[in-house]
């Protein structure tokens, strides 16, 4: 979905509280990328079997060392709904000017 606001106020409370639909949808908008992203699509294996929260925040913490860890997810088996050990991270890998 591509949104457009008229005020920054608009864009910040909608990056904030993301987006709600009367059905009960709520999306997360991100920022558009620049034209020099550097995107790095991830699969993770082996992964700690842990509450899938501090999983996530785990995994993203430990990935934007790399870049900015701008998407992240496991996997869970259709059938059963129960983690199987993997996921997958999307990093903007970009280089900012004055970083190390």
């Amino acid at each position: 979905i591509e949104v457009y606001f008229e005020k920054s106020e608009e864009i910040e409370t909608a990056l904030i509280t993301g987006l709600n639909f009367k059905n009960g949808v709520l999306i997360k908008p991100c920022r558009t990328l620049s034209s020099n992203a550097n995107i790095t699509k991830i699969r993770l294996s082996k992964l700690p079997f842990m509450p899938p929260t501090k999983l996530l925040e785990g995994i993203a913490t430990t990935l934007n060392i790399y870049g900015h860890a701008f998407d992240c997810g496991i996997y869970r088996d259709a059938a059963s709904g129960i983690f199987i050990g993997t996921g997958f991270a999307v990093l903007d890998r970009q280089v900012i000017e004055g970083a190390l």
